[in-house]
């Protein structure tokens, strides 16, 4: 009797406790990159934030807009410098981990393509071998985050569990300053 008292307490105290926070869900904010556009007379400010869980490519760009607001979502790599800034900012968060980006393809315009802003995925993107896949709209482009030498571009259907990187772009009026 004593023994089955202690059980029922025991199942009662273990369900009315707090969980602890280890699982967290908040996207974590990693880095902002910055650039101009000298012939539009703006410049952009790229925030970046990495997902501490892995979700399907349409979980996580409803998650980006869902916790950061309706400017953003996964992330477009549109330039080799911003490219070489991501990269440098993923090395402290795990190696051999992969992270979905907004890329695709279009098979109306027959390329892979950012969804976040249709802009056709660069020349220089730097494909692991064998990749990209066939052309196919189920399938979605990630970054695969070997080591610090090595990240690379991958095709893999949408459906998979990855963590993801969010992008929240601010376009800003560049103005001269003057004496």
């Amino acid at each position: 009797m004593k023994e089955s008292f202690l059980f029922l307490l025991l199942i009662v105290v273990g369900s009315t406790a707090v969980p602890a926070k280890s699982a967290s869900k908040e996207l974590q904010y990693i880095g902002t990159y910055k650039s101009v556009d000298v012939r539009e007379d703006y410049y952009h400010e790229n925030y970046y934030f990495v997902s501490p869980f892995s979700a399907t490519w349409s979980r996580a760009d409803e998650d980006c807009r869902f916790q950061l607001g309706p400017n953003t979502t996964l992330v477009a790599i549109e330039s080799e410098e911003e490219w070489k800034f991501l990269r440098v900012l993923l090395d402290n968060y795990g190696f051999g981990t992969t992270y979905w980006t907004s890329g695709m393809y279009d098979s109306s315009r027959q390329l892979w393509r950012w969804t976040s802003n249709n802009v056709a995925l660069p020349p220089w993107a730097p494909w692991g071998s064998g990749f990209p896949s066939a052309p196919n709209e189920l399938l979605r482009v990630l970054l695969y985050h070997t080591n610090r030498y090595d990240t690379t571009w991958r095709t893999v259907h949408g459906t998979q569990l990855h963590r993801y990187i969010c992008e929240l772009r601010r376009d800003t009026d560049a103005t001269t300053c003057s004496d």
